[in-house]
């Protein structure tokens, strides 16, 4: 139920204004100024407005920039096609030129969200691919936060484990990261100031198999305590404790097959 009602409010925006671009251009071409450059203006005004928004709201519907350009192009040659079968209209290949600006226009302001403003308390990032997960990861210890504790949030196959080894993998570790199911914990040497960190040990910890009350003999909060450990804990709405305030909270939710959403909490503001 929840997952169609998330489908819902992905890809209805899409659908609906995809509709509204069709049922305008089944419109008789409408002239809005005598003054021909004031109306060739507005029209292609129109264009750019059209498309810019199809490409943010396909973006946020699959997490995919491809699709964000690839979808309102093909809609957009559609459409050409359509409007040449109304009467009073004519299909135009400068249309489709402005229109794929517009895609464009809505593709660069989809890059400046996704890669400019994700890091701030409550920010939102879409992710289109694993790699994009991983290499968020890398980017948010580059900002050598003194946060030491990641509680992360998920149902199974939102993108934890890759975020976990995305951040191993910035910090300069090769040992093969999986997600600690059976042994609950893992520690990984952090290689000596690797990428500057003044992080000496990676600790990943796995609380699915686990029960809240179940958690207190595993020892994170001595842990978690140490400022030298950097430490990851998947399924964190298992722990029962408050969590320590140099922790953030990242919370993932799968939008698509690949795509998702990751929403990060607690950063500090310095």
């Amino acid at each position: 139920m929840l997952s169609s009602f998330g489908s819902l409010t992905r890809w209805g925006p899409v659908v609906a204004w995809s509709l509204l671009i069709f049922l305008g251009s089944a419109l008789p071409a409408t002239t809005v100024s005598p003054d021909e450059t004031i109306n060739f203006l507005a029209h292609k005004g129109v264009h750019l407005f059209e498309y810019a928004v199809l490409s943010v709201l396909s973006f946020r519907a699959k997490g995919s920039v491809f699709f964000a350009f690839g979808y309102p192009l093909l809609f957009a040659v559609s459409d050409e096609f359509h409007q040449s079968l109304v009467p009073g209209r004519s299909a135009r290949v400068q249309d489709v030129l402005v229109d794929a600006l517009a895609i464009s226009a809505g593709n660069a302001l989809v890059f400046w969200f996704k890669k400019l403003k994700p890091f701030r308390d409550g920010g939102v990032v879409l992710s289109g691919t694993a790699e994009e997960t991983q290499k968020l990861a890398g980017r948010l210890i580059k900002r050598g936060r003194k946060e030491n504790v990641l509680a992360l949030y998920g149902n199974l196959g939102s993108g934890k484990t890759t975020f976990t080894q995305g951040l191993a993998r910035q910090l300069g570790i090769t040992e093969i990261v999986n997600s600690p199911s059976f042994t609950l914990i893992k520690e990984y040497p952090i290689p000596a100031l690797s990428q500057g960190t003044h992080w000496r040990r990676l600790y990943h910890a796995d609380l699915y198999r686990l029960e809240p009350n179940q958690t207190g003999g595993l020892g994170l909060l001595e842990i978690m305590a140490d400022p030298e450990n950097l430490v990851v804990v998947e399924w964190a709405d298992r722990w029962p404790e408050k969590w320590p305030e140099n922790s953030i909270r990242i919370y993932f939710e799968s939008v698509s097959e690949s795509g998702r959403k990751i929403i990060i909490k607690g950063l500090s503001t310095e």
